[in-house]
């Protein structure tokens, strides 16, 4: 599958499908699969999300930009806590992931983003390095930012900063994808502006 993306990163033809979507219900879902992985290599998973942060997304996407970034927490963060904060800024929606695990050297900050990139040359870790790489592609695609804050031996945190607003204002979605869906009622769950210079709010402990 991220061989696939690849593919269609290169021919400019990775598309989105926008949709009413719950961000907090997106991450607390993922968070839900990834808990017996985690729990497994003693990680405790911690959350800080709203109750609800609805906006215009396409959720498989999010699902993956998610997936890819906890995944890294746990493969190099094993055996500590990692924290996974979500919260609106004006009419963004910010989330990091933060691990206290082996950490990334300045010069590798910018390199991980690239394709088959990894940080870390431990042989124990497998894959090609492609998450990374994929969600940077897909977060710009939504007209969003996506950055990391490391220091070797103290562990990582990415954030990830998308626009709310929908693909009408916009214009994330081009030509290829599907309107949006009218928002579904969804029990108790709540709103989230551009990104790097704004500092990393403080983790929940």
């Amino acid at each position: 599958e991220e061989m696939l993306d690849i593919s269609r990163i290169r021919l400019g033809k990775l598309a989105l499908t926008a949709e009413a979507t719950d961000f907090s219900q997106v991450v607390q879902d993922v968070v839900d699969r990834f808990s017996p992985q985690a729990q497994a290599l003693d990680c405790n998973l911690r959350t800080n999300l709203p109750e609800s942060l609805l906006g215009i997304w396409d959720r498989t996407r999010l699902e993956q930009v998610l997936v890819n970034l906890l995944s890294n927490a746990i493969k190099y963060g094993s055996g500590k806590p990692i924290d996974v904060n979500l919260r609106s800024l004006g009419h963004s929606a910010l989330l990091s992931v933060r691990d206290r695990g082996i950490g990334i050297a300045p010069e590798d900050q910018v390199r991980i983003f690239e394709r088959f990139e990894r940080a870390s040359a431990r042989t124990e870790v497998g894959g090609l390095g492609l998450g990374i790489y994929i969600s940077k592609q897909i977060v710009e695609l939504m007209q969003g930012s996506i950055r990391v804050v490391s220091h070797p031996g103290q562990g990582s945190c990415f954030e990830v900063r998308l626009p709310i607003l929908g693909p009408e204002e916009t214009g994330i979605l081009g030509k290829t994808s599907k309107k949006p869906v009218p928002a579904r009622k969804k029990e108790g769950r709540a709103e989230a502006a551009p990104l790097l210079n704004t500092p990393f709010p403080a983790v929940k402990r």
